[in-house]
């Protein structure tokens, strides 16, 4: 029979602690990834450096804790773990995966740059989207919300260790390193006059999603080669963050395929 962690001082249960904490992901590179179907999903050589289960629920979750390894906790520690409603009882301490940008920038295709984005649902359906598509990486630029934070890694369904994820460079270094590759640079705006449908959205291109209130900023649009409208002929002003995001990226894969055939 397997101890049970059942004091906070514990040092796996200790650090899975400090990971709810935006800082101290970003210092350890670490962070949690809870539920049984996402850490299934983990492909075998990425990060996951440990499990917390709850003794309750070890059974339910042995397929998992005979390939990692874990750790069996007290239920009562897990709800403090935990950050969902209604838990699983298992949670996955992982390595937060840090490519190289100038690699990523070699691969060209498609990449999507988020500029203050804030909302933890918008940046996790980005980076959903993203994943699902084949986006070679998403740039979340400082004052975006933490890509690892539990509330965009359970928006992403997981999909962090899906797609390229690079938070450590400013707006600065990533419109350099776009323009190293010769990327067009479009930014979704209300005020563009150029709708994605009769765009060249093929070859390398960046798309850049402001602010879920205010759109990209002046600085960045100014930047750009173009500004993508989309039309809303109903009485709405503006798109949520995320569906825009979609929306230019699957007009942009709709472009690719077509070319193809």
């Amino acid at each position: 029979m397997e101890n049970i962690i059942e004091s906070t001082d514990n040092k796996f249960v200790k650090e899975a602690l400090q990971l709810r904490n935006a800082k101290r992901r970003r210092k350890l590179g670490k962070f949690v990834l809870e539920g049984a179907a996402y850490i299934a999903d983990v492909a075998d050589n990425t990060g996951v450096e440990y499990l917390l289960v709850a003794a309750s629920q070890r059974e339910a979750h042995r397929g998992l804790c005979e390939k990692y390894v874990h750790r069996i906790v007290a239920d009562k520690l897990m709800g403090l773990v935990c950050d969902t409603v209604t838990p699983q009882g298992i949670v996955a301490v992982c390595r937060q995966p840090r490519p190289d940008s100038e690699a990523l920038a070699g691969l060209g295709g498609l990449y999507l740059v988020c500029e203050d984005v804030r909302d933890p649902g918008n940046l996790g359906t980005i980076i959903r989207t993203a994943a699902a598509a084949g986006v070679s990486a998403v740039f979340a630029l400082p004052g975006c919300v933490d890509a690892y934070s539990p509330k965009v890694v359970r928006a992403s369904s997981g999909c962090v260790f899906a797609v390229h994820i690079v938070d450590n460079l400013d707006a600065d270094e990533v419109m350099s390193l776009l323009s190293r590759q010769q990327a067009r640079i479009y930014a979704a705006h209300l005020e563009g006059s150029t709708l994605p449908y009769d765009t060249d959205l093929c070859g390398n291109c960046a798309i850049i999603i402001g602010n879920e209130a205010s759109g990209v900023s002046p600085a960045l649009a100014g930047r750009c080669d173009a500004w993508l409208r989309l039309p809303m002929p109903g009485a709405v002003q503006s798109l949520n963050a995320s569906v825009a995001a979609g929306i230019i990226i699957y007009e942009s894969i709709r472009q690719r395929l077509v070319k193809t055939v």
